[in-house]
């Protein structure tokens, strides 16, 4: 037999022992996908939540649905979309632990407005989403919103869809006293005229204007307000115009009236 002859059959006989081999390997990671997607230790047995103050674990977990299944079975883009519809939550981060836990990582929406429509208190967030409806507002650290006209009534939906440039103003203004590390209270807002804004600290009136330069005008307020430069209770502070705000006290006289400076 000749050298040629003897090299063909020694390479067909490697064909055929690689073939085995890689049937051999396919098959063993099929016996292990199967075992991975079949076997309860990979099973999920816990949730881990992190960062929720406002909403309880457990109806975060709830609406995951993700308890007793496969870790790797999981479509966690699918489990985020659906803890998103809770209209508390804006950020959802989800993480594998192997073998058999879940860390669901949240960042909450805070309540920013609230209006009162037919004895019903809508919470609403930045957007004016509607994240609940309350038969009180006892407990709820909001601003009271006046100047909108209700549209929708079912939560997770915008309250109203009328005016473009009041949505746009109330979300500036809630994003700008969210950072406020100060946390400045303020107790509502009439929005009523675009052009008129008012924006109430306890009795003082917080005279805006329209909607423009938002963040210059909130940046003197929030100055004058935590400075200690005003110790009165009833009056205005307008920040309308150009120039240095005004600022009015309106003081009580002794017979009942008032006396304004």
């Amino acid at each position: 037999m000749n050298t040629d002859v003897k090299e063909y059959i020694l390479k067909k006989k490697k064909n055929k022992l690689m073939k085995k081999i890689i049937i051999i390997s396919i098959f063993i990671v099929v016996i292990c996908i199967f075992i991975l997607l079949k076997a309860p230790i990979f099973n999920i047995k816990k949730v881990i939540v992190n960062n929720n103050t406002t909403i309880p674990s457990e109806k975060i977990i709830n609406k995951s649905n993700i308890l007793d299944k496969n870790i790797f079975l999981v479509n966690l883009k699918n489990v985020s979309k659906d803890i998103l519809v809770n209209p508390y939550i804006k950020e959802v981060k989800i993480k594998r632990v192997f073998p058999d836990e879940v860390s669901i990582s949240v960042k909450e929406r805070k309540a920013s407005y609230l209006i009162e429509n037919e004895s019903k208190y809508y919470v609403l967030n930045e957007e004016l989403k509607i994240m609940e409806i309350l038969d009180s507002d006892k407990d709820i650290n909001a601003i009271y919103l006046n100047g909108i006209k209700i549209k929708n009534k079912f939560i997770g939906q915008c309250i109203t869809d009328e005016d473009i440039r009041k949505q746009e103003f109330t979300k500036k203004l809630s994003n700008i006293l969210l950072n406020d590390k100060r946390n400045t209270q303020f107790t509502s807002l009439d929005i009523n005229n675009i052009s008129d804004i008012i924006l109430y600290y306890g009795e003082v009136k917080i005279l805006l204007g329209n909607d423009e330069k938002v963040e210059e005008k909130m940046n003197k307020i929030l100055n004058i307000l935590n400075s200690g430069a005003i110790n009165f209770k009833k009056g205005y502070i307008d920040v309308s115009f150009k120039g240095n705000p005004v600022i009015y006290e309106e003081k009580s006289n002794t017979t009942g009236g008032t006396v304004n400076e």
